[in-house]
């Protein structure tokens, strides 16, 4: 009988922690006044770049905040950032914890946020923006990528300056826009109080794909709108039949920003493929 007793008890105990281990979340929260929240960046975009303080006002919970959750700054001459991962935290009645958010800059023309700005909740995204933050926090890209595609959704920046084919490919399906087939990588590289975005091309990447059907001695490179060589990339490159594919890149910060193309020619000038690329 005692053992009996032991496993009802048991069982009951059980039971009762799998029911109150279903997740509050973050807008039910926050609605009900069960929580308290302080919200601060760390001066850096990406993973750890805003650190949320939770005080439990309510009883036991496990906490979930979604990705594609928006904080504006205090400070509106700073950026607001998206949620980009979703987290959890388990509090206790009374408890407070700090959660460190992955999150990106929704506001290109405005400052990098200084070490501790304030931030205050605004809620969840909705149309582009949530879609782009489900993809991230599902797929888990480069963090070295994100931040062009949420531009991209936000402030209408070039797809080319996404680097990352996933990435990339989810940002053209949700505008409806042609994918690029090139990355224009950017030189600018932010820091905490200045501007969030400067545009200053790099270099041009991409994947260049042909068919030799006979067997050629070939030269590739980049050529400006009046047909010049600008840069070549490699010349005098035996190239059997059949299908190639290969990893190009040209350092362009020196020169004239318009229409490049990169292209494909055998030893007698005879054009055999070619790609506008524009920076």
């Amino acid at each position: 009988m005692m053992l009996r007793n032991l496993f009802c008890l048991a069982f009951i105990a059980f039971s009762s922690l799998t029911a109150s281990a279903v997740p509050v979340t973050l807008a039910e929260a926050l609605d009900k006044k069960w929580i308290a929240i302080e919200a601060r960046a760390t001066g850096t975009f990406g993973a750890d770049a805003l650190r949320l303080t939770v005080t439990n006002l309510h009883k036991d919970m496990e906490l979930s905040i979604p990705a594609g959750w928006i904080f504006d700054s205090q400070d509106t001459t700073m950026q607001n950032m998206i949620v980009v991962r979703g987290a959890r935290l388990i509090l206790e009645k009374d408890a407070k914890k700090t959660a460190r958010l992955q999150a990106y800059c929704i506001n290109s023309g405005r400052r990098v946020p200084l070490q501790s700005q304030a931030y205050t909740s605004r809620g969840p995204a909705t149309g582009p923006l949530a879609e782009l933050a489900r993809y991230i926090h599902t797929e888990r890209p480069d963090e070295e990528h994100i931040q062009s595609a949420v531009w991209a959704l936000s402030n209408n920046h070039n797809l080319t300056g996404i680097g990352h084919q996933g990435l990339r490919q989810t940002a053209a399906s949700i505008l409806g826009k042609p994918l690029p087939e090139y990355f224009i990588r950017n030189a600018y590289v932010p820091v905490p109080g200045g501007p969030a975005y400067s545009y200053e091309p790099l270099s041009v990447e991409g994947l260049f794909t042909y068919r030799n059907e006979t067997g050629h001695t070939v030269n590739f490179g980049l050529f400006n709108k009046a047909g010049e060589l600008v840069e070549p990339f490699f010349e005098n490159l035996e190239s059997k039949p059949g299908n190639h594919r290969f990893q190009y890149s040209f350092e362009i910060s020196g020169l004239e920003r318009g229409e490049y193309a990169v292209r494909l020619t055998d030893n007698a000038g005879r054009e055999l493929g070619t790609r506008t690329v524009v920076w």
